[in-house]
């Protein structure tokens, strides 16, 4: 472990908030992880109420309205803010999938 965990870590169990430095260091940790993991998980459920479908879907609905596009660009806005949701969505699922893979990680190391 590094110097400033250490240092960091001994303050905890000195104010007797946790039992070793290594308790300090995996509780924290987990409860970062899992706060990352509710953050993503927030912006996904927002995504499928709004559009009332899985991001799979979603996907497939965007490939839709690309093609109907080059037919109909009046529709260029809605099509602009659907370009957005979809990257904003993809960045969501990845983190979300970033986030369990590291906690899955971390649970095996314990």
């Amino acid at each position: 472990m590094s110097t400033k965990i250490e240092a960091i870590g001994a303050s905890l169990v000195k104010h007797r908030l946790f039992d070793s430095v290594d308790t300090a260091f995996e509780t924290i940790t987990l409860n970062y992880v899992q706060q990352q993991l509710q953050k993503y998980k927030r912006l996904i459920k927002r995504f499928e109420r709004k559009y009332r479908m899985s991001f799979d879907d979603f996907q497939k609905f965007t490939k839709e309205q690309a093609q109907k596009l080059l037919s109909d660009p009046s529709n260029h806005e809605a099509f602009l803010q659907l370009e957005d949701d979809a990257f904003d969505w993809k960045v969501a699922q990845d983190g979300f999938n970033s986030w369990k893979q590291v906690h899955q990680e971390i649970i095996a190391c314990l």
